[in-house]
């Protein structure tokens, strides 16, 4: 499985299509943090999505996104910061560094 960061830029979409983008992830099946406005964390993701293809799934499920950025996150990641307590779970069960 892969893991993404899936980024938007807060100037250009609402909270109706926040809440959209979330749920069509949670949709995939797929496990998904979403504590920042803009920021989703997606782990669980089969290596054969094509993020072109995402991308354009996306744009279709919320026709208005301007800016939207994917990145593949597989491979060694290390994290720090200052996150809601609640968070910290899911990121300790999906986002620790993996080889």
């Amino acid at each position: 499985m892969k893991r993404l960061i899936i980024v938007t830029d807060s100037s250009q979409i609402t909270n109706i299509e926040r809440n959209a983008l979330t749920e069509f992830l949670k949709a995939q099946r797929w496990s998904v943090w979403h504590w920042f406005q803009d920021l989703w964390l997606v782990d669980e993701v089969p290596p054969s999505t094509d993020l072109g293809e995402l991308r354009e799934r996306i744009k279709f499920v919320i026709p208005s996104l301007l800016s939207i950025l994917i990145l593949n996150a597989d491979g060694r990641q290390d994290h720090a910061g200052y996150v809601p307590v609640g968070s910290i779970a899911w990121l300790n069960e999906h986002w620790q560094a993996r080889d």
